[in-house]
């Protein structure tokens, strides 16, 4: 089965920061990927753009033009892809998202 949930960890951390607890369910989106081929770079790019839209999402777009809250939605993205991407675990996919922000993605230890 080709899916994966994203859990926005950053965004639990922000209303936990906020409000001194966290909440039980953090917001997450299932991103649906059966229907592509993520050995190669149409497919990986096609998962990523899922990935980054599904962040976007839960992390909930600010309409604010507080500093802060914007640094925050942006972390909070980001943390979601990287978490992702790691979950995610395919070489194509690494590779676009480590050529499209510059940084390596910490690989996750295997079941």
């Amino acid at each position: 089965m080709n899916r994966f949930t994203t859990v926005i960890f950053a965004l639990t951390f922000g209303i936990q920061a906020a409000h001194a607890a966290a909440p039980q369910n953090p917001p997450s989106l299932t991103v649906q990927f059966a229907d592509l081929d993520i050995s190669g770079t149409a497919g990986a790019r096609v998962l990523y753009r899922r990935l980054q839209h599904a962040a976007e999402t839960v992390c909930a777009p600010l309409d604010d033009r507080n500093l802060a809250l914007h640094l925050r939605f942006n972390q909070c993205v980001q943390t979601a892809i990287n978490t992702a991407v790691a979950k995610v675990d395919r070489p194509a996919l690494t590779a676009y998202h480590e050529a499209h922000t510059g940084k390596t993605t910490i690989q996750l230890a295997q079941k």
